[in-house]
C-alpha cells in the first residue's frame, strides 16, 4: 500500500507540473533541479520517505522514462520548433558538446589514476565505463532553459534563436558516448566485439523507427500513435537491456528514423514533447531519490574533477559561440554562461547508468548528473538571463522566481 501511494503522489506531482508549465507558457522550463532536489530531501539518504525498497519497486518507471526521453530527443534533433537548425550551430553544438564529454571523461580518468596511484589511466574496464559515462552524462546543454526563455519569458531575437539551436543541436555526443560506455562495458552480448555491440545497436533503433514509421502509415489518430511510440520504445528499451546495449542510444535512433520516415514528423515531435512531462517529472524525482554520497569512496573529488572540467568546457564552447556570431556578442560575454546549462538528458544517461551497472560506477554517474543539473541552474539561468536582456530580446523584465526550479519536459 506504501507503494502504491507513493506512487500516486508521483503521478499527481507530474500531473500538477505539467499543468504548471501548460499555465506559463509553451515549451518547458529549465533543468528539472527543483524536483532533483525533492527526490533527494524523499529519499534514503535525507527524510527517508521514498527508501531503498521503494525505489527499488520504481525502478521500472525510471527505465521507461528514460527510454522515452531518447525517443523524444531524436524526434527533435536538427530542429527547433518547425524550423531546421543551421549547419553552423549544429556542428558547433556536436564538437562543442564532444569536446566537453571527452574532457570530462579524461578529467576523471586522470582523477582516478591520481586518486588510486599504480591503477593507471583507465586501464582497469570499470574506470573506463565510469570516465565514458560520467563524460556522456555531462556533455550536453540542457535546451529547456532557452524553451524557456521563448515559452515563458518572451524572449525573442538573434540571440535566443542561436541559443536554442546549439542547445537543441548537441545531443548526438552524449548518447555516442552513452553507447561507448555501454559497448566496452563486461558482460552483455560479450560475444561481440565494442564496435559490432554499437552497430548491433544502431541497427536495432534504425529497424524500430522504420517500423514504427510504417505502422502509422498516413493515419494520425492520437491513440494510434501514442500506443505506436510506447510500443516501439518498450521493444528498443527490452532489447537493448537483455543484449546490455545502451537503450538510450537505440531510443534515439528510433527517435531520427521516425522523424525522418514519417509524414507526421512535426505532430510527432509536438506530441512527445506534451507526454513527457508526465513521464519525465516522476522519473528526475526517482533520480533524485536514488543519488547516494557514498556510492564511491572518491565521490567527492571525482564530481569536482568532473563539473571542473564541464564548466570550463562550456565556458571555451561559449565563448567560441560569442567569437563567431555577432548575435551572441549582442549579448556580452556573460552569453558564454548560459551554455553550461543541463537538463533531463544528461540526468536519463546518469538513470541508465545506474540501472546497468549498479554499484560505484552507475552511482558516480548519476551523482556527477545531478550535480551538474544543479550547477548549471545556478550558473546558466542568470547568465541566459543577463544575455538576453542586454541583448533587448527579454521582453518579460521580471520572469517567475520559480521558472528556472521547474521542470516540464527533457532536454
Amino acid at each position: 500500500m506504501r507503494i502504491l501511494a507513493l506512487l500516486l503522489a508521483l503521478l499527481a506531482a507530474s500531473y500538477l507540473g505539467g499543468a504548471l508549465v501548460a499555465r506559463r507558457g509553451r515549451g518547458t522550463l529549465a533543468s528539472g533541479a527543483g524536483w532533483l532536489a525533492l527526490g533527494a530531501v524523499l529519499g534514503p539518504q535525507a527524510l527517508g520517505l521514498m527508501d531503498g525498497p521503494v525505489v527499488a519497486a520504481f525502478r521500472l518507471i525510471a527505465a521507461v522514462a528514460v527510454g522515452w526521453v531518447a525517443l523524444a530527443v531524436g524526434l527533435e534533433f536538427g530542429w527547433v520548433g518547425g524550423r531546421r537548425i543551421r549547419l553552423g550551430a549544429l556542428l558547433l553544438g556536436t564538437l562543442g558538446s564532444l569536446a566537453c564529454g571527452v574532457a570530462v571523461a579524461a578529467a576523471v580518468g586522470g582523477a582516478l589514476a591520481w586518486l588510486e596511484p599504480g591503477a593507471g589511466f583507465l586501464a582497469r574496464p570499470d574506470d573506463l565505463v565510469l570516465a565514458l559515462g560520467t563524460g556522456a552524462a555531462l556533455a550536453d546543454t540542457g535546451r529547456d532553459l532557452f524553451r524557456w526563455g521563448a515559452g515563458v519569458a518572451g524572449a525573442r531575437g538573434p540571440l535566443a534563436d542561436l541559443l536554442a539551436e546549439v542547445g537543441d543541436g548537441d545531443d548526438l555526443a552524449p548518447v555516442a558516448l552513452a553507447a561507448a560506455a555501454f559497448a566496452v562495458a563486461p558482460g552483455g552480448v560479450a560475444v561481440l566485439a565494442p564496435a559490432a555491440r554499437v552497430g548491433v545497436e544502431a541497427g536495432l533503433g534504425i529497424v524500430l523507427g522504420g517500423l514504427a514509421a510504417a505502422l502509422l502509415g498516413s493515419d494520425f489518430r492520437r491513440n494510434t500513435v501514442l500506443g505506436v511510440l510506447f510500443g516501439t520504445s518498450l521493444v528498443a528499451l527490452g532489447l537493448a537491456a537483455q543484449l546490455g546495449l545502451s537503450w538510450i542510444g537505440a531510443g534515439f535512433l528510433l527517435g531520427v528514423v521516425l522523424s525522418l520516415a514519417s509524414r507526421h514528423r512535426e505532430e510527432l515531435r509536438a506530441l512527445a514533447l506534451e507526454v513527457e512531462r508526465p513521464v519525465v517529472l516522476p522519473a528526475l524525482i526517482l533520480a533524485g531519490a536514488m543519488v547516494d554520497p557514498r556510492a564511491h569512496p572518491r565521490l567527492l573529488p571525482l564530481l569536482v574533477a568532473a563539473l571542473g572540467a564541464r564548466l570550463l568546457a562550456k565556458g571555451a564552447q561559449g565563448a567560441l559561440v560569442v567569437a563567431a556570431w555577432p548575435a551572441a556578442r549582442r549579448g556580452g560575454g556573460v552569453a558564454a554562461g548560459a551554455l553550461a546549462a543541463s537538463g533531463p538528458l544528461g540526468v536519463a544517461v546518469g538513470v541508465a547508468f545506474a540501472l546497468r551497472f549498479p554499484g560505484p560506477v552507475g552511482g558516480t554517474v548519476l551523482a556527477a548528473a545531478v550535480a551538474s543539473a544543479l550547477a548549471g541552474e545556478l550558473v546558466a539561468t542568470p547568465s541566459a538571463r543577463a544575455a538576453l536582456r542586454a541583448a533587448g530580446e527579454l521582453r518579460d523584465e521580471d520572469p517567475p522566481a520559480e521558472a528556472g526550479a521547474a521542470q516540464g519536459g527533457r532536454a
